[in-house]
């Protein structure tokens, strides 16, 4: 993470475990079969069983395919019992349900199976439902600590086309229950959408309808002419731009995209997922050689945050929307709070890792590297990143942000801001890091008229931090229709209500198979009058509720 110190740590030679004496060494364990095998070997037996099963009804079944079957299914016998301890999920879950359903056919050709026949390869098939369902439940369960999103599409191609009107200017605002679920704005030139966080996917369903209308209704009219619903304020000393009432007009084809951000929370154990998932370029060397420094626990993952930071931000950035733009994954919550998260041990290593007050001169020149460098204050300078007056700034030296996070940056009568909605230039506050918001922008303090998206947030309430994902799958610009289900794929399990809908797929399984027991249908086909029993019963929903659903009927069929 750091530059390395010139004599590392000598470390020996790794040993392993003394061995008893009179005890055997461990045996490696045998090499799990490539799940492609098991695909080929189950294409393999439901070929031949469709084949057998069709032959046995004209009555041209012979005796070497018979053979050929008892072979087979012995293979998928080692095949499958080979595959406990092989990663498991939705490929090898298909597998397995073309073994068993070739094996029931072949079953029902069989009055008298003998050796090597269904009966074993399905006990094998049974004892690795478990693990397919927890690895296919797992997308269902909240990945993160408050299941809470908010989304952001920006429209790249519906244009603003009146003069001088300051990004933030809301234009549209939907509500529910006197609360307000929707904001449509300006950005720049651009319009954009913002949704209240939500906690259950009837609430999201109920700002993406509100979202589909109006996109609808910009592409049959060509565009829209807007009456603000409340002044445009100025960034800086909140003075009145425009006046309520002022028309926009925006301007837009028939076809409409943008690009999809989300806002939620991940705790510290998840950082690591969440950067290599959504960081963009400069995650994996996020993650990578923190080990040298054993870092304790969640230190680690903090670490792996803070250096992701360093990485992005050193590079510098001149552009009007700030610093945020190099982070894909943004901390919406300041730094400090998340350190406060983490155990006094924890803590402890922390500060070792990161050199505290450069206790150690381990990384004096590094402490010393200013994050986004330029000339400060200055105006129409090359470099750095531009502060909402328009003045440009550097960004603080690496050392004293690490010091700020374990310290935060306090505040006294002398320092604190006279102005707190517009000061740029003093304390961030006692709980915050000198990057929550960087120098420029109004520190976050109670009652200002505006605040940088950086570092605005404490922790939640189980110690998760909140986090803005700027490019929620690649940085491109989506359709509505591919927006809108974009936002669906990525809030749905991770909302609160994601245990009601596990529930409900649970019901649809426990339904079709009480429906095929009510049929008196028998039970060597209920996998294929299952299978098509559910595809029925959820056409319209989710492809990974489908397969879910699949595996608990045949988790019920085999229980």
């Amino acid at each position: 993470m750091y530059p390395k110190p010139a004599q590392p740590p000598a470390q020996g030679p790794a040993q392993g475990p003394a061995q008893v004496p009179g005890q055997q060494a461990a045996q490696p364990a045998a090499r799990a079969l490539p799940t492609s095998t098991i695909h080929e070997r189950a294409r393999e037996l439901a070929r031949l069983a469709d084949d057998l099963s069709a032959r046995v009804t004209g009555g041209l079944a012979r005796p070497d395919m018979l053979e050929t079957m008892d072979a087979l299914t012995g293979w998928a016998e080692e095949a499958v019992a080979q595959a406990e301890g092989s990663p498991v999920g939705e490929g090898l879950f298909v597998a397995l349900i073309e073994v068993g359903k070739a094996l029931d056919r072949y079953a029902s050709i069989r009055s008298d199976p003998g050796p090597g026949t269904h009966g074993p390869v399905l006990r094998v098939l049974d004892s690795l439902w478990g693990p397919v369902l927890a690895e296919m439940q797992q997308p269902f369960a909240p990945a993160f600590g408050s299941p809470s999103f908010g989304f952001e599409w920006q429209l790249g191609d519906a244009k603003v086309t009146t003069r001088d009107v300051p990004s933030k200017t809301l234009l549209k605002s939907w509500k529910h229950q006197e609360a307000e679920i929707v904001r449509l704005e300006v950005d720049d030139t651009d319009l954009e959408f913002i949704t209240s966080p939500v906690t259950t996917s009837a609430d999201l369903d109920r700002q993406l309808q509100c979202v589909i209308a109006e996109v609808a209704a910009l592409q049959r009219n060509g565009g829209a002419t807007y009456y603000l619903p409340e002044p445009a304020l100025d960034d800086v000393d909140g003075h009145e731009l425009l006046p309520a009432d002022f028309a926009v007009t925006v301007v837009t084809g028939h076809f409409v995209h943008g690009k999809v951000q989300a806002t939620g929370g991940r705790r510290l154990d998840q950082l690591a997922d969440l950067l290599l998932t959504y960081g963009g370029s400069g995650a994996a060397e996020a993650v990578a050689n923190v080990d040298f420094y054993k870092p304790l626990g969640r230190a680690a993952q903090l670490l792996y945050l803070v250096r992701y930071y360093v990485i992005s931000l050193t590079a510098g950035v001149n552009d009007k929307q700030g610093p945020k733009v190099l982070l894909p994954v943004m901390s919406r919550t300041d730094f400090h709070s998340g350190y406060l998260q983490l155990s006094a041990d924890e803590q402890t290593d922390f500060r070792r890792c990161v050199d505290y007050r450069g206790a150690h001169g381990l990384f004096d020149d590094y402490r010393a590297t200013v994050l986004m460098p330029t000339s400060q204050g200055k105006r129409d300078l090359i470099g750095g990143y531009l502060g909402p007056a328009g003045y440009r700034y550097a960004g603080p030296t690496i050392g004293a942000w690490f010091d700020s996070i374990v310290d935060g940056d306090p505040t006294t009568p002398a320092t604190e801001p006279t102005d707190r909605d517009n000061d740029g230039d003093g304390p961030r506050g006692d709980h915050r890091d000198l990057l929550s918001p960087p120098r420029g922008y109004p520190a976050h303090r109670q009652g200002r008229h505006f605040t940088y998206a950086m570092g605005r947030f404490g922790t939640a309430g189980d110690g998760a931090m909140l986090f803005e994902l700027r490019a929620v799958r690649k940085d491109e610009a989506y359709g509505l229709e591919d927006a809108v289900s974009l936002m669906r794929e990525f809030a749905a399990s991770q909302l609160a209500d994601a245990a009601e809908r596990l529930d409900r797929v649970k019901a649809v399984a426990a339904d079709v198979l009480a429906g095929l027991k009510q049929q008196n249908v028998a039970p060597r086909n209920y996998l294929v009058s299952g299978d098509a029993a559910l595809r029925k019963a959820m056409k319209d929903g989710p492809a990974l509720e489908l397969q879910l659903a699949q595996a608990l009927l045949r988790m019920r069929i085999a229980g």
